[in-house]
């Protein structure tokens, strides 16, 4: 369990997913709440704000999980190809 809060914790890790948090976010905002922001209301801003934490999370996963899989040891029924 360190080793997987140590890698979601990694700088790299924190800046891929800030980033594509910062990209995501957005688009998921609008998605959610673009009615009541074309009809000139505020946005519920704590939804707004954890709409932003699922693309992060989702990423942190994603790559604590990659990094997790290329630490095991190939064997039988891996992808890899040792020709």
């Amino acid at each position: 369990m360190g080793a997987i809060f140590r890698l979601a914790v990694e700088r790299e890790t924190a800046k891929r997913a800030a980033r594509l948090a910062l990209v995501v976010g957005p688009i998921l905002v609008a998605i959610n709440q673009g009615d009541v922001i074309v009809g000139g209301e505020s946005p519920d801003w704590l939804k707004a704000g954890l709409t932003f934490i699922v693309p992060y999370c989702v990423s942190t996963w994603t790559s604590v999980a990659k990094e997790m899989a290329g630490t095991k040891p190939a064997g039988r029924g891996s992808d890899r190809n040792d020709h």
